[in-house]
């Protein structure tokens, strides 16, 4: 009976975690390191757009904001850093003229502004 129950418990550990790797990674899901979320804004408080197009600058700040959760950041410093982050371009002329309040309304302006930019070039 012990021997029987021995077996099945063993059967059932090895079901949960096949492997050591799936193990670490269950457990880094459930315990991330402690300076993660300082990682986290650091890596948002830096990010540039450079070469990147734009939809992957704010697809990137977003999945940056969407790991802070746990201690978001003040609007106003998403917003600035969004803004500060972009490249010269008509989004970014038009994002400073207009004077956005919320770090989505400036995506919202820069993503329309780049896309009227490129509708209205010849060719």
């Amino acid at each position: 009976m012990a021997m029987e129950s021995a077996l099945l418990q063993n059967e059932q550990q090895c079901t949960l975690f096949p492997t050591w790797a799936q193990l670490k990674q269950q457990l880094s899901r459930v315990f991330p390191p402690l300076n993660q979320a300082y990682r986290i804004q650091s890596r948002f408080l830096a990010t540039q757009q450079g070469k990147k197009d734009l939809l992957d600058y704010v697809q990137e700040l977003r999945t940056l904001i969407a790991g802070t959760a746990a201690d978001p950041l003040p609007e106003a410093i998403t917003l600035t850093v969004f803004m500060e982050g972009l490249r010269t371009s008509a989004g970014r002329t038009e994002v400073f003229r207009v004077h956005s309040s919320s770090s989505e309304e400036a995506v919202s302006v820069a993503l329309n502004a780049e896309h009227s930019f490129r509708s209205a070039r010849p060719g």
